[in-house]
């Protein structure tokens, strides 16, 4: 059996393969563990258009909510000044 040392900051991809981490990866990969409470394996098992779309998701959920919070406050600001 042939072994390969992996190299620092690489990990191994679903082919076997070594490929070293791009900076994104560790934000994408904390942002949708945190988020999600997903493992990191199971998130760097995703593909790059995978996680991607998944980041978009919350994007558009923290957009919502954010958006929400503002009119809310909005709402209750008018009602003190009346």
């Amino acid at each position: 059996m042939f072994l390969r040392e992996q190299e620092p900051g690489g990990v191994e991809s679903p082919g076997g393969s070594i490929s070293r981490l791009s900076g994104d990866i560790y934000g994408e990969t904390a942002y949708l563990a945190y988020y999600f409470h997903w493992s990191r394996r199971d998130v760097l098992d995703m593909s790059r258009n995978e996680r991607r779309r998944w980041l978009a998701e919350l994007e558009k959920i923290n957009n919502r909510i954010n958006s929400d919070t503002r009119n809310y406050v909005e709402a209750l600001r008018a009602d003190q000044t009346r």
